[in-house]
């Protein structure tokens, strides 16, 4: 799936330090745009490698996959600065647009599976197995939606799933093992599979 040449793929699989740098020094000429002071990890799978986009300081790490599709035809995977992408993670964009925004965190084997744009806010900290998009919500309100919203500052807890154009407010707390199929108010507190709010945050 990398897109790469025979020594793209010896320094896909390059370790330590060393490799660390010789990442750092040749895969930003894959991508669509790359910042200063990106790392990448071993073993990263890219698709469409050109629509995708990192800012400064973003790190991506061991086994990720970033597809910005398979036709390029308007899938695209945009990373803002001081991001981190944690091992195993996948962005997946299927039929529309990955955007995260600055600060964000994705713990280890999250998804975010874009069949419509995604968009992560700002701040944003996602535990470890998070699944965002993907599964399409069949709710009447969600489906008037068009694009799945994490807003700034919005925690996700471990094993936690949002379904594709469910919009959850900024300041919100979605608890462990949540599913998320409708959407949830700013700073609200939700729980459960469908996830309800309990109370606010203020």
């Amino acid at each position: 799936m990398m897109e790469m040449s025979l020594i793209g793929r010896l320094l896909r699989w390059c370790p330590g330090a060393f490799g660390l740098l010789l990442r750092q020094k040749f895969y930003p000429a894959l991508l669509g745009s790359c910042g200063k002071g990106v790392l990448f990890g071993r073993f990263i799978d890219l698709q469409n490698a050109k629509n995708i986009h990192i800012g400064n300081n973003v790190v991506v790490s061991n086994r990720c996959s970033l597809l910005a599709g398979i036709d390029g035809n308007g899938q695209s995977i945009t990373i803002e600065d001081n991001v981190f992408v944690g091992i195993g993670t996948l962005l997946q964009a299927e039929a529309g647009t990955i955007l995260l925004k600055k600060g964000t965190n994705l713990g280890s084997e999250c998804r975010v599976v874009a069949r419509t744009s995604v968009t992560i806010g700002r701040d944003v900290l996602m535990a470890a197995y998070c699944a965002i998009g993907g599964e399409l919500c069949s709710s009447g309100d969600i489906q008037r939606a068009s694009s799945t919203e994490i807003g700034d500052n919005v925690w996700l807890g471990a094993r936690s799933q949002v379904l594709s154009l469910v919009h959850i407010g900024e300041g919100a707390i979605i608890g462990a093992h949540a599913m998320v199929i409708s959407n949830i108010n700013a700073y609200g507190v939700a729980m459960g599979s469908p996830a309800t709010i309990v109370r606010y945050r203020k």
